[in-house]
C-alpha cells in the first residue's frame, strides 16, 4: 500500500508529465478502491 501523500506526490510528478492520461488512471484506480 502507499500512503496518500506519496500516491498525491506521484499524481503532481506525473501531471507535470501528461496531465490527461494520469488524470483518467487516478480516477480508474479511485473507483476500484
Amino acid at each position: 500500500m502507499i500512503t496518500k501523500s506519496q500516491l498525491l506526490t506521484l499524481v503532481y510528478i506525473e501531471s507535470q508529465i501528461e496531465v490527461s492520461e494520469i488524470n483518467t488512471l487516478i480516477r480508474g484506480v479511485l473507483l476500484k478502491i
